[in-house]
């Protein structure tokens, strides 16, 4: 299944989704003089499938915070919307979920003026332990 723009926003929010699910990979990269930033997450209890692609294309903004002792491997909360600038927003670690805006409290956010998410199954990586 693939969404694009706005329709992504539904697909990820809520339960069962990226929220209860575990980030993979972040992969940032320069195309035609864009910023593209590419997340892989686990997401292991979706009806959907279970890995998310998701690409951002046009990242006008990112604060991705990334330590060896601070991993954001398994989020507990996930802010998504749409602003009114008419930019995807996701932040994975945000001051409150419930808010339907960007806040300068949130943490580990990305914005860009186009989202895609593919969602698909495939089998569970080796020696995961998710549960």
């Amino acid at each position: 299944m693939q969404f694009e723009d706005d329709a992504v926003v539904g697909v990820l929010g809520g339960v069962e989704t990226i929220r209860d699910g575990y980030l993979e990979s972040v992969i940032a990269r320069e195309i035609e003089y864009r910023l593209v930033v590419e997340l892989g997450f686990y997401v292991p209890r979706s009806t959907l499938g279970n890995y998310y692609a998701l690409r951002l294309d046009d990242v006008q903004d990112i604060d991705y915070s990334f330590t060896l002792s601070n991993t954001a491997s398994q989020l507990a909360f996930v802010k998504c919307i749409w602003t009114q600038e008419a930019q995807f927003y996701l932040s994975l670690d945000p001051w409150l979920e419930s808010e339907a805006f960007a806040s300068d409290k949130d943490a580990d956010y990305f914005t860009a003026r186009h989202a895609r998410l593919v969602v698909s199954s495939r089998p569970e990586p080796e020696g995961a332990t998710f549960s």
